[in-house]
């Protein structure tokens, strides 16, 4: 990780918010995560390190927002896509949108 790395994390259940964390946690530059727009106070009490402040490094991004998940898209280092509904995975289409 480096203080410019953008990192973005796609994905299904607790774990892609946990490893959204985890690299803002790690010192990447920026982290940021796709959230279920209705979900986004709930995410952001998860992602909280000492269930108030968010990490200073991480952003909580609304699905519907379209305009700004394709700027991060454009500016991301990497995508980190993640799952832990055994019964769910990502959409392939998904998949090939973000790439």
């Amino acid at each position: 990780p480096s203080s410019e790395t953008v990192v973005g994390t796609i994905g299904n259940g607790y774990l892609p918010t946990l490893v959204a964390k985890v690299a803002a946690h790690r010192q990447h530059g920026k982290s940021w995560i796709l959230c279920p727009s209705a979900e986004i106070e709930v995410m952001q009490e998860l992602v909280a390190m000492d269930g108030n402040t968010m990490l200073p490094n991480l952003e909580l991004v609304p699905a519907s927002d379209t305009d700004r998940v394709e700027e991060l898209l454009g500016e991301s280092d990497a995508l980190l896509f993640g799952t832990d509904d055994v019964e769910s995975v990502v959409a392939p289409a998904i998949i090939d949108y973000m790439l």
